[in-house]
């Protein structure tokens, strides 16, 4: 079995959802500890660590948010031609190693229609959380939103009156926002919401 001494690793940024890949060479790589950060938005996305004959691969998960730190034997890590680095609360793939880069884009191959799928998703949870307890209506009276899935944002809107107000999907700080709404008022011109902390009513523009 030859042994590659250089790697392509992909891995997805927990802040912006953004896919990076980056190449490291066992002649380079620190072993008192190195880091890789995101191409698009600049945050620390994993640090890779030597302990005896292992890596430790410390991220965030993208998909259920826990710190996790994924022991590797050094070994495996070189010899293998593909690795994938799970997380060990949910086994979702934090990253892959390979001996060679991907043929496609990855986020095009697998994410084409949003910039960030799990905040889109965790955000259209909460959405749907919201309008089935039936703390979600407008102030016309009418309490059943048309819902439009974008890029970047869910936008909601009533069919009746047409007041509107998009929530961004962009980051984890956009799912946040989201995630601390009690209720939604939608209003034309204006939303309002409810904070979950002290229950006034505050105005999203």
């Amino acid at each position: 079995m030859t042994t590659s001494l250089t790697k392509i690793l992909t891995y997805k940024c927990f802040e912006c959802g953004a896919f990076a890949t980056a190449e490291i060479s066992a002649f380079k790589l620190n072993p008192t500890g190195g880091m890789l950060f995101c191409s698009s938005c600049g945050s620390k996305t994993i640090e890779i660590r030597q302990i005896k004959d292992n890596y430790i691969f410390s991220t965030v998960c993208h998909d259920c948010a826990e710190s996790v730190g994924v022991k590797i034997p050094i070994k495996d890590f070189w010899r293998q031609d593909e690795l994938a680095i799970k997380c060990c609360e949910c086994s979702s793939v934090l990253i892959k190693s390979s001996n060679k880069a991907p043929r496609t884009k990855i986020d095009t191959m697998i994410f084409p229609n949003y910039q960030n799928q799990d905040v889109t998703d965790r955000t259209i949870t909460k959405l749907q959380e919201l309008v089935s307890t039936k703390r979600f209506s407008c102030g016309c009276g009418n309490n059943n939103p048309n819902v439009e899935i974008n890029y970047n944002n869910i936008k909601l809107s009533c069919p009746k009156c047409g007041a509107s107000h998009s929530f961004y999907t962009r980051n984890l700080n956009d799912l946040r926002s989201t995630s601390r709404f009690k209720e939604i008022v939608l209003e034309k011109p204006t939303t309002t919401t409810t904070d979950d902390k002290n229950s006034k009513v505050i105005n999203l523009f």
